[in-house]
């Protein structure tokens, strides 16, 4: 015979499942495509590994051979480790705030572009894009 079953668990309402997906989800922001951590992250973390060898090898090497036994290679721990993503609901607003940004380029004013080069650059190019490119034809 077979024990007690465990409790069940509550079932989840779509809503709930989005709200959870947005906490728990995770995606890469660091620029890189997320496929390529399969890569990478096992290549970050060999060569980590191989400058502590390196260092174990160079410290045996500087060492007395008399004392070679009584030396206990001082190992640092590898100064590599993996950065985790940042959560869906981030990367959703981040990308949202982009869209917005990029959105609009065409019709932005002339105060809207003055402050786009205020907030990116600083006011001295503000100043001189805003005499390129809003200077009137006739002012020569």
């Amino acid at each position: 015979m077979t024990g007690p079953r465990p409790p069940k668990r509550k079932r989840l309402t779509p809503q709930e499942k989005k709200r959870l997906s947005y906490l728990r989800d995770r995606r890469e922001a660091y620029g890189q495509n997320d496929k390529a951590a399969r890569r990478l992250v096992p290549l970050h973390k060999a060569k980590a590994n191989r400058r502590v060898r390196r260092g174990d090898k160079l410290a045996l090497a500087a060492a007395d051979p008399d004392a070679l036994e009584m030396i206990a290679p001082r190992r640092p721990k590898p100064d590599w480790r993996k950065a985790p993503g940042v959560t869906l609901r981030k990367a959703v607003e981040a990308s949202r705030e982009a869209r917005m940004r990029r959105s609009g380029r065409r019709h932005r004013t002339k105060q809207g572009w003055i402050a786009w080069y205020t907030r990116f650059y600083n006011e001295a190019v503000a100043r001189r894009m805003e005499r390129l490119l809003f200077a009137r034809k006739d002012d020569g």
